[in-house]
């Protein structure tokens, strides 16, 4: 990749002069961009791991409470984990999209 980098960098443009400072503006456009883009993609995609961890955890919870006995107060907290509202709260947060 940095080979066919420098053989564009070289290449001489329309005008006579080399055509690596055209090329180092458009890279440098593009590598900005591709920095906004990641900024504004980053809260959607930590959002949507939690979401998916809350999930897992909430299957999990389901599955120890099922299998394993525990003790009143550990039962309860994992009820809470897979409960309707909560489930329906998260699928309500994940369609909105926020």
């Amino acid at each position: 990749m940095n080979e066919l980098l420098n053989i564009i960098v070289s290449l001489p443009s329309l005008d006579g002069q080399a055509g690596g400072t055209a090329v180092r503006a458009a890279l440098e456009k593009q590598r900005k961009n591709r920095e906004i883009r990641l900024q504004e993609i980053t809260p959607r995609v930590t959002i949507s791991w939690a979401l998916a961890l809350t999930c897992a955890v909430g299957h999990l919870a389901h599955f120890v409470h099922a299998h394993i006995p525990v003790a009143p107060s550990v039962g309860a907290v994992l009820n809470i984990a897979h409960s309707a509202p909560l489930n329906a709260a998260l699928s309500l947060y994940a369609l909105a999209g926020i």
